[in-house]
């Protein structure tokens, strides 16, 4: 017996339509978490670019051990030294 017809009498047809049916499912499924997980991130870069485009200061360097965002380290003409934040997958820049 089969367990897609355990319950009752169905046909090879039946059948094969319901695996056909469950194999749509898991397909989508997985599609959907992978659109999820798949969002388009900023390389070190693209941070330091967009860092650039708020501040005319020297990069002192990146941190990027946070899964988040990028800390990016700037001396300003003022001889202080600014973080900006980047976020990784929108790329807006914090101060």
């Amino acid at each position: 017996m089969s367990l897609l017809c355990s319950h009752r009498i169905c046909s090879p047809r039946r059948a094969a339509r319901a695996v056909v049916l469950a194999l749509l499912l898991v397909a989508s499924v997985t599609s959907a978490d992978m659109a999820w997980g798949d969002e388009p991130r900023l390389s070190r870069d693209q941070a330091i670019e967009q860092v650039r485009e708020h501040t005319d200061g020297r990069i002192l360097g990146v941190d990027t051990r946070n899964e988040d965002y990028f800390r990016v380290r700037v001396l300003v003409r003022e001889g202080e030294v600014r973080v900006y934040e980047v976020d990784r997958r929108s790329g807006t820049v914090r101060h």
